[in-house]
């Protein structure tokens, strides 16, 4: 993805210039910024798309609770076995428009 970002940045550049944005992009990343206060350049629409991504498929997210799922008791089972229906085989071959 970063080298993704690196070509589209650099159009037209050779394999090893696109390595270097990409590792420039990555080191921008991993140092986080020195002054907090200072406001960022705006982003333009591919960089907006892009951290919102990123955001989105975050691990930090907290995990929903499980459902809880509630034993019936043995009184209120349904003890009575239902009826099996057998379905017919299937045939790939046969006439579709055939009644049978």
């Amino acid at each position: 993805m970063a080298c993704d970002h690196a070509r589209d940045q650099a159009p037209g550049g050779t394999e090893e210039q696109i390595a270097d944005a990409a590792a420039a992009l990555l080191r921008r990343a991993h140092d986080s910024p020195a002054d907090t206060k200072v406001r960022p350049a705006k982003r333009s629409k591919c960089n907006r798309r892009v951290a919102a991504r990123t955001r989105a498929t975050a691990t930090e997210r907290p995990v929903p609770d499980q459902p809880t799922v509630e034993s019936v008791p043995e009184d209120e089972a349904d003890s009575e076995v239902a009826k099996v229906i057998p379905l017919g085989l299937f045939d790939p071959l046969a006439n579709p428009w055939r009644r049978t």
